[in-house]
């Protein structure tokens, strides 16, 4: 999967993690490819690892094995502002939709009208956006 306009895609080769609490793997040999643009869930059992992933591709977490890279660039371990990750709770604003909790930052970050406006339609087709 790449975006055939700019070819930019987030890239996880082989990572594994291991908690040093733990004595077993939390992650084990996990490759994926993102493209620009792309929406993407992780879904699974409580514990499986969505979450320590998630901040492995943000750059928030150094995996023990493996690598994360932004196109060519090698990202592992670095937060970036390109990266973001919204996670489920109550860290949300209570008043707001789903969806609107979910476009809250690139409202912050001053992204233009149009491209907040593609992202609402992208995410609009599903009836999980109207939750609060």
């Amino acid at each position: 999967m790449s975006n055939k306009a700019s070819g930019i895609t987030l890239k996880c080769s082989d990572v594994s993690h291991l908690f040093l609490s733990s004595e077993a793997w939390v992650l084990k040999d996990i490759s994926i490819q993102i493209a620009r643009g792309e929406f993407v869930a992780f879904v699974g059992a409580s514990g499986c690892g969505k979450t320590t992933l998630l901040r492995i591709l943000a750059g928030l977490l150094h995996p023990t094995r493996g690598m994360v890279r932004v196109g060519d660039q090698d990202v592992t371990g670095i937060p970036a502002s390109g990266r973001a990750i919204v996670f489920q709770g109550d860290r949300l604003f209570p008043w707001r939709t789903a969806l609107q909790n979910t476009l809250f930052g690139l409202e912050v970050r001053k992204v233009p009208t149009r491209p907040r406006w593609r992202a609402r339609r992208a995410c609009s087709s599903s009836s999980a956006w109207s939750a609060r």
